[in-house]
Order: C-alpha cells, then structure tokens, then sequence
C-alpha cells in the first residue's frame, strides 16, 4: 500500500496529512487545498507525492 504525505505550513502550524492507497492521493490533496484556501490559508509546501502541479494546486 502506498502512503503520500502531504504537508502544510501556515503560520506557525504544521501539518502533514497522510493519505494512504495513491488512487486518492489526488483527490485528498485538491480537497484539502479547497479547504484551506476557503479559510485564507497560505500553502507553502505539498509534497511531489500527490503528483499534483502548481497550475493544479492553485487552480483547486
């Protein structure tokens, strides 16, 4: 079973989310930038495991 991480930094906070099977990686990842960008959170840093790009990061 494969496991990606995702982590976040926003002020002094950090989180790392583990999302395990990779079939749902992506969802997880564009669900949680949803999220956070609904709250005014600045992203910093998701890990290459989602496979998600920039253009998809900031387009979510």
């Amino acid at each position: 079973m494969n496991m990606g991480i995702i982590i976040i930094e926003w002020k002094d906070i950090k989180k790392q989310y583990y999302i395990f099977m990779q079939e749902i990686i992506e969802f997880k990842a564009i669900k949680v930038v949803k999220n956070m960008k609904a709250k005014g959170m600045e992203i910093k840093l998701i890990s290459e495991v989602t496979g998600l790009s920039e253009k998809e990061i900031n387009e979510a």
